[in-house]
């Protein structure tokens, strides 16, 4: 009797066995295992450290920066829709030679070539057409300018530009042939650019450096810096604000004068940008309306050019207020 027990037994024991294993065990997973934690998931190194509890998660990434210039558009088309006094780098003019504003027109041009030589560089062109209203001299003449440059982006967010410029018309001209330096209000240069423009942490900032060459020579220069703040406003409905502060300094070495050598102007802007009106205007859209203010004082070289022109042709204190409409092929 016990020995038939201990045959059934032993029977049982090994048909359990046999339904146990009849099927193949699950494949082993090759690769990161992903163990999922009460607050997500996270990725651990396939090593034996990594599989223990108290294996430390791999730290995130650091965000890659964005360069704000490699998605810009081929064209912008920057149009000053009114400016209520007229200024050249922040140096304001008296109304006795423009008493109601001004307006113009600047085109930006980019081809599409953005790797000439093989390092990397593009091209850019500068038209611009303006009108200074009122009765004053300045407004006998349209501002036109043109301009060429080539352009290279050094590190992300900061480009360099080399090019050359050349005005009609406006304070530059007016001088130019004022002076005897030109038979027409006419003068060229050739200039450098350092620009730089983080649209990830809000800073921006400038640096020229020009030499007239006909009509006005000399150097002149411009530095600048701000920083630009967005959803400054609740946003209502679907219309919100965005706004910048810049603030710069213009300076100059015998270009206006032969003896005015020191700043040109001190000035502060500040700008408002609606942006998502109606999803076709603002930030990222192709239109943009920004309307500013601008606050500008001379600097030492304001009495020595109104010496050379023998009256006051430059203001010691401006406030202006306008409006730009810029339009993104």
């Amino acid at each position: 009797m016990k020995s038939i027990n201990l045959l059934t037994l032993m029977a049982g024991s090994a048909l359990s066995a046999g339904i146990a294993f009849s099927e193949a065990p699950p494949a082993i997973p090759s690769g990161s295992i992903t163990y999922t934690a009460v607050n997500g998931q996270t990725d651990y190194a396939d090593d034996f450290a990594s599989h223990s509890d108290y294996a430390t998660p791999t730290p995130a990434a650091a965000p890659r920066q964005i360069s704000a210039y490699s998605n810009r558009k081929w064209a912008t088309l920057d149009i000053n829709a009114y400016s209520s006094n007229y200024q050249v780098r922040g140096m304001g003019v008296t109304n006795r030679y423009s008493d109601a504003g001004w307006s113009f027109v600047n085109l930006q041009l980019k081809p599409g070539n953005t790797n000439l030589f093989g390092w990397g560089i593009g091209q850019q062109l500068d038209l611009q057409a303006g009108a200074i209203y009122g009765s004053g001299v300045l407004g006998n003449e349209p501002v036109l300018g043109a301009g060429y440059g080539l352009t290279k982006e050094i590190f992300p967010n900061l480009v360099a530009k080399a090019g050359y410029g050349l005005q009609y018309g406006g304070l530059e001209g007016f001088l130019s042939e004022y002076r005897g330096k030109a038979p027409h209000q006419l003068a060229q240069n050739i200039h450098i650019n350092l620009t730089y423009d983080d649209r990830q942490t809000g800073y921006f900032g400038r640096f020229d450096l020009g030499a007239g060459f006909y009509g006005l020579t000399g150097w002149y220069g411009l530095i600048e810096g701000g920083y630009r703040w967005q959803d400054v406003l609740p946003t209502r409905g679907n219309i919100g604000w965005d706004a910048t502060v810049r603030a710069g300094m213009s300076y100059s070495f015998g270009y206006w004068a032969g003896n005015a050598d020191g700043v040109d102007a001190y000035y502060i802007r500040c700008e408002a940008l609606p942006y998502n009106i109606g999803g076709t205007m603002g930030r990222d859209a192709q239109w943009q309306l920004v309307p500013w203010v601008q606050t500008s004082w001379a600097g030492n070289n304001r009495t020595k050019i109104n010496q050379a022109v023998g009256t006051g042709i430059i203001d010691h204190f401006q406030f202006t207020a306008g409006v730009d409409v810029r339009y993104n092929f």
